[in-house]
């Protein structure tokens, strides 16, 4: 495991750890330090795009703030001696991510590429999710950082579940053939297409690997599947570390997900974000998140397409509680 300075004296360890999942205009240096506090042991900036973060130029503030700025003054990033962070990048490129992370490799512990974010910002250039299904623009990334960075900083990457293929087109109907063709499990095709981008990305060499257990369409209300990950797990060479992300709003739900997938560590990101807001008495409908299950209305459908297209359907055994009212970040949870 790549170590560094910029952490402070602790080893930079993806096993065990409890680390803050990337999250756009909510991860910043102020949040992050909060974060620390509340016992996270990683934290991962929000995404920042290459070719902006290449143009920033490094200076210190008075209070001894690493500051990365554009030539108008415009704050990119920022961060403090000894922060344990990953700087989370956008990218499509491998040198264009190579000339990022040199700018600002020396004031962070580890390179993390993006290859998750579903949003239009993201995918519109070629980064986040659009990754997915370009393996070999991924291969060229990741080699080129790990190549470049490799035993001085940790390399990284996040990623989704593949979408499943459409099955293929029903054959035309005629009196001596059936009208469909029955379709293979689209969970199984799933898992099938996942493994073999995971596959590839271990054989890059990157030092950990995070998993956010919801496909491309997902959104918030559909429920993760943690079992990807397991099979996940079972695939990959047991020297990886894999995090897991997706529906970690409680305790519980963290000891559930440590034993029944075999992730080596956690990634969160509403439940510590919410949990975090309300430890400070300030109104989750202020925040950018809102940490409660899908209406009442709604909760039969989720179920519905949850169990139609091979998601682990909510139950009232598994689903997390409508409010967070106990943070996340606790270290009794992980001695």
């Amino acid at each position: 495991m790549a170590t560094s300075e910029a952490g402070g004296e602790r080893p930079w360890e993806y096993r065990g750890a409890w680390a803050l999942a990337p999250m756009v205009r909510i991860n910043t240096l102020p949040f992050r330090l909060l974060c620390a506090e509340h016992g996270a042991d990683l934290l991962y900036s929000e995404e920042l795009v290459d070719k902006s973060v290449a143009a920033c130029r490094r200076s210190v503030s008075a209070r001894g703030e690493a500051e990365y700025r554009h030539a108008d003054g415009k704050l990119i990033f920022s961060t403090v001696p000894h922060e344990r962070v990953a700087f989370q990048l956008g990218t499509a490129s491998g040198p264009d991510a190579l000339a990022a992370a040199n700018v600002v490799v020396d004031d962070v512990c580890a390179v993390d590429v993006n290859m998750g974010c579903p949003v239009r910002f993201s995918t519109q250039g070629g980064m986040g999710s659009s990754l997915l299904t370009q393996p070999e623009r991924v291969r060229d990334i990741l080699t080129t950082l790990v190549r470049s960075l490799g035993g001085r900083r940790a390399v990284t990457c996040k990623i989704r579940l593949l979408e499943a293929p459409p099955p293929p087109p029903p054959p035309p109907l005629t009196r001596a053939n059936r009208p469909v063709t029955p379709a293979r499990p689209a969970a199984r095709q799933t898992t099938a297409a996942t493994l073999d981008l995971t596959r590839m990305i271990a054989s890059c060499g990157v030092d950990a690997l995070a998993v956010h257990c919801r496909r491309v369409p997902d959104r918030p209300r559909h429920w993760a599947q943690w079992d990807a990950l397991t099979r996940i797990r079972q695939t990959l060479p047991p020297s990886l570390p894999l995090l897991l992300n997706g529906d970690l709003f409680s305790l519980d739900d963290a000891r559930r997900a440590l034993d029944e997938t075999g992730a080596d560590g956690l990634m969160l990101a509403r439940g510590g974000y919410v949990s975090l807001a309300e430890s400070v008495s300030n109104h989750v409908g202020n925040t950018k998140y809102d940490p409660t299950c899908p209406a009442a209305p709604h909760r039969a459908a989720a179920a519905a397409a949850a169990a139609a297209d091979g998601r682990r359907p909510p139950t009232a055994d598994n689903r997390p509680p409508t409010a967070v009212r106990h943070s996340v970040w606790m270290r009794g949870m992980k001695e």
